[in-house]
């Protein structure tokens, strides 16, 4: 009877010890993990990866057509800005350089065109002269009047003018000087001449004459040198010189 109870002891603990046996694979499997869920587990975290990069490159690239839209608004800005502001400098520019030319203009059309008040008044004039006077005397302007001017528009420049539009001074008794043109064309004071020729005679033997005459007035002219002679300096005026016309000329002497 005892041998009897000792196998069924043996083969319960033998069972026990399968039952662990077996037990342990299991435990080993469970604590394991499997290959495949591993890959898939990196498969999945590359995929966030890549698609975060995509995502920060994208997120970069569109900033930085940000900027550059916006750096181009700013200088269209700048230069819609800067283009009126320019406009308007060259156009005040325009306008001064067009202000300062009328100007000019006009005070040179006041200086030449604004005739003396007493332009058109007819005088008395009693003209003394040598008849030498038809060659020694001239003067110096650049002015003209109606056409009129002076022998030399400087000391040393001579015009070449008819001897109807050429002025020379000539002075009356009482001291007033006119400028002239033509004086000796006029019929009197030309038959004056022809009786008493200069042919290079010395002024003081020449005999002095007067010419009585209507005078014109035509205008004034200012800054005006006279010489008497063809030798003499030239000389300044003090005041303005009237331009005159000569009509109704009679001589005495």
């Amino acid at each position: 009877m005892t041998y009897a109870a000792e196998p069924a002891y043996s083969f319960g603990r033998l069972g026990n010890e399968e039952l662990a046996v077996t037990e342990k694979p299991n435990k080993r499997t469970s604590d394991k993990p499997d290959s495949n869920e591993e890959e898939e587990a990196r498969g999945t975290d590359e995929d966030e990866q890549a698609r975060a990069t995509d995502e920060d490159e994208q997120d970069e690239r569109d900033d930085e057509g940000s900027e550059d839209e916006e750096a181009e608004e700013e200088s269209g800005s700048e230069a819609k800005r800067e283009s009126p502001g320019l406009g308007l400098f060259r156009l005040r520019n325009v306008l001064i350089a067009a202000v300062a030319v009328a100007l000019v203009a006009s005070v040179a059309l006041t200086h030449r065109r604004e005739k003396s008040e007493r332009s058109g008044e007819v005088l008395d004039a009693d003209i003394t002269l040598v008849t030498a006077d038809r060659k020694d005397l001239d003067c110096v302007s650049s002015e003209d009047v109606d056409g009129y001017a002076c022998g030399y528009s400087d000391e040393k420049t001579a015009r070449k003018l008819d001897e109807s539009k050429k002025l020379r001074p000539y002075m009356t008794l009482d001291r007033q000087m006119y400028l002239i043109p033509g004086l000796f064309l006029e019929p009197a004071i030309a038959a004056r001449y022809q009786t008493e020729p200069p042919d290079n005679k010395p002024r003081e033997q020449l005999r002095r004459f007067t010419a009585k005459c209507k005078v014109t007035i035509v205008d004034d002219i200012d800054n005006v040198r006279v010489r008497w002679t063809p030798s003499g300096p030239w000389q300044p005026s003090a005041n303005d010189v009237v331009v005159a016309t000569l009509s109704q000329c009679r001589v005495e002497g």
